[in-house]
């Protein structure tokens, strides 16, 4: 394995590295107590196990870091199937969709604080956010086997997780959603303020229509027009 040091890494661009870089990049962190208990928790050799058959499609980006703070005016959508940033992140759309080459899983690190107009998650993908995570619209998270963690606060006005909640170390303010939150270690949930009915009428669904898929559909097309 060839080593990597974190503060050798230049500032300010993402960075291709292996596996066993990114693992050890993940371990060389400055993180909070609530992130290491998290990050303990979590199997990462099953978060990585489809990386080896993945490293045979030349296309595909499976691990990226990014150092400094990363704004953009733009949407960000990560390349990497596993994408770790070591500062704050600050755009409009937060998209964590994989390529279509790499349907579900992989993972999202951010090191600091995130916020944005929308945040969308994925199937199968594992995000922590040592911060706060701030998206000032809609937080989507309702992707079977989807994972949010947050270690500080969460605030929307409109959260959309269904089964798929977010665990917070903090507070979780939500004016509307479908979902709840789960305080980290288990001490109780969070919900929105507005019940169900109110939130589905307020994103102009019908309860029972309202999937995931159409919830990012819409976002997409507000930042295609």
């Amino acid at each position: 394995m060839q080593g990597i040091d974190l503060n050798a890494l230049e500032k300010g661009k993402f960075i291709q590295v292996n596996q066993s870089q990114f693992k050890s990049l993940m371990r060389q962190c400055v993180t909070s107590d609530r992130y290491r208990k998290a990050y303990v928790r979590i199997d990462w050799d099953v978060v990585f196990a489809d990386a080896y058959e993945k490293e045979r499609k030349e296309d595909l980006v499976l691990f990226q870091v990014y150092v400094g703070d990363m704004v953009s005016n733009e949407p960000i959508r990560p390349e990497g199937w596993n994408c770790l940033v070591l500062g704050d992140v600050k755009a409009p759309w937060v998209d964590l969709s994989n390529p279509l080459s790499c349907a579900e899983g992989g993972s999202f690190i951010v090191i600091g604080n995130v916020e944005c107009e929308h945040f969308s998650n994925h199937w199968g993908k594992i995000v922590i956010v040592d911060g706060d995570l701030v998206a000032h619209k809609l937080l989507l998270n309702a992707f079977e086997d989807a994972s949010l963690v947050v270690t500080r606060n969460i605030r929307t006005e409109y959260f959309f997780g269904r089964e798929s909640g977010a665990v917070v170390g903090g507070t979780a303010q939500m004016a509307y959603g479908n979902g709840y939150c789960e305080a980290i270690g288990g001490k109780g949930t969070i919900q929105a303020k507005q019940d169900a009915q109110r939130s589905y009428a307020f994103l102009g669904f019908e309860e029972a229509s309202a999937r995931e898929t159409d919830v990012w559909d819409r976002i997409r097309r507000e930042y295609e027009e």
